[in-house]
């Protein structure tokens, strides 16, 4: 649920979500950025909320970025695209029916960027563009072939790839303990735009 900026939920409301997350067996999450209401972050602390993944939104001007030949960037989804992420990303909670339908169902248009070395992807990406901007997303690089550079291959070639489809910037999120993808994006001129962090309701309230 999205609200407004500085819209604030009340007591009731909080607990109208927590139901809600618990009919699915689930704890639930709220996504805080720099537009929630005064307040809001502090009550769900006094509820038990843990805080997760601090987070950055970056921006950064195209300009003149040029397209890497070694990385290929399909407009349509490849196949066996969604299976090189979850082995590059190595998550173990890594679904791949859950991503492959959210690739499904976007609308705007989406670029899939993937490099393979020796046969084998090495490294993917994506990127969708919406009112200008190209969204940087799920980038991954295999844990053997870190190190090299290849992220910023995908970046590049993925902005390349935003620019010719008509956007004029782009923004992507990251964990704030990244230090190496931190390191990066500030490398390629990414500047922070807004913050924002979840904050998890504690199992042992939840059920």
């Amino acid at each position: 649920m999205a609200l407004d900026r500085g819209a604030d939920l009340t007591p009731a409301d909080i607990e109208a979500v927590e139901a809600l997350y618990r009919r699915h067996g689930h704890p639930a999450i709220f996504r805080l950025t720099h537009k929630a209401a005064d307040g809001l972050d502090q009550r769900l602390a006094a509820r038990g909320y843990g805080v997760l993944t601090p987070s950055e939104i970056r921006i950064a001007p195209l300009g003149d970025v040029a397209p890497d030949s070694a990385v290929t960037v399909s407009d349509t989804l490849p196949a066996g695209w969604v299976a090189d992420f979850g082995q590059a990303n190595g998550r173990p909670d890594f679904d791949a029916a859950t991503m492959a339908g959210i690739i499904a169902n976007i609308v705007p248009p989406a670029g899939f960027a993937r490099v393979v070395e020796a046969g084998a992807t090495a490294a993917v990406g994506m990127a969708v563009v919406l009112d200008g901007l190209v969204e940087l997303q799920s980038i991954a690089v295999r844990p053997d072939s870190r190190g090299r550079g290849l992220g910023r291959r995908l970046l590049t070639a993925l902005m390349a790839w935003g620019r010719a489809n008509g956007a004029r910037e782009a923004v992507l999120s990251v964990e704030r303990s990244n230090e190496r993808a931190v390191g990066l994006y500030d490398s390629l001129g990414f500047g922070i735009a807004g913050r924002y962090h979840y904050r998890l309701q504690p199992t042992s309230i939840a059920t």
